[in-house]
């Protein structure tokens, strides 16, 4: 059965079934959903080399997704110095052996023709999100809002290029759109020079769409489903919403 929902935490079975009755009576739309899911490696990132670290939402419970926002958290490995300069970092919705979209968090901020190294930063906590005014290349501190770099055009290994907005080809809103067949999200991190080492503390995905007709809500252990909008929305999926582990999960407006 459709769960129906006000803007009001879901917290017993009896609001569930109070909305329900409601729902005949109060014009519904089509829920809009955010689902939050956080991740953290803590692992160092190879000095000139990559990692990866994947979170698969099984029944995350979307049809299609509307906005798409990170939460990534770089720091110095122990003994060693970040410089954020050398970073690059990318968010893949799917897989390529079936279907991806792929946007680019991180190109080397600050580098250009006229700055071999870039920012110096040695370590960020920030949130990436395409409405933000400020780019990440043009980053000035490790903590903010910054719209993600987007220049998937520009060779995170070659030779500093002057900074352009129209480069940026490959945002967030790259990632908009229906929901794909695979569900891990990946998110690669890597160190384009030698002589520096990062560690890739944590990240936090947080994904804004229709919420699907059928199915099961679930976006695993930790993760936060919200609701967005006011009056009375219909969700068809069943959701889970009890327990722990892999059915802890947080509804709320």
């Amino acid at each position: 059965d459709a769960l129906r929902t006000t803007s009001n935490p879901i917290r017993r079975t009896a609001l569930g079934l109070v909305l329900c009755l409601l729902g005949g009576l109060v014009a519904q739309v089509e829920a809009q959903v955010t689902v939050r899911v956080t991740s953290s490696p803590g692992t160092n990132v190879p000095v000139y080399g990559q990692m990866v670290d994947t979170i698969t939402l099984a029944n995350a419970g979307l049809s299609s997704i509307s906005d798409v926002n990170v939460d990534l958290d770089l720091s110095s490995a122990s003994g060693m110095t970040m410089r954020l300069g050398q970073m690059y970092a990318t968010l893949t919705h799917g897989t390529a052996s079936e279907n991806e979209r792929v946007a680019v968090l991180i190109n080397r901020p600050g580098v250009s023709s006229s700055s071999a190294f870039g920012s110096s930063l040695q370590g960020i906590n920030i949130k990436l999100d395409d409405h933000a005014v400020t780019n990440v290349y043009n980053i000035s501190s490790g903590t903010g809002t910054y719209a993600a770099d987007g220049r998937i055009g520009v060779n995170p290994y070659g030779a500093g290029v002057a900074y352009h907005t129209n480069q940026i080809t490959a945002g967030l809103a790259a990632l908009n759109g229906d929901w794909l067949a695979s569900n891990k999200w990946s998110l690669l991190v890597a160190d384009t020079q030698e002589g520096n080492q990062a560690r890739f503390s944590s990240w936090s995905l947080e994904i804004t769409g229709t919420a699907a007709n059928d199915g099961v809500m679930d976006p695993g252990a930790s993760g936060e489903i919200s609701l967005s909008g006011s009056g009375l929305r219909g969700i068809g999926a069943r959701v889970n919403s009890a327990g722990a582990g892999a059915n802890g999960v947080a509804l709320k407006a």
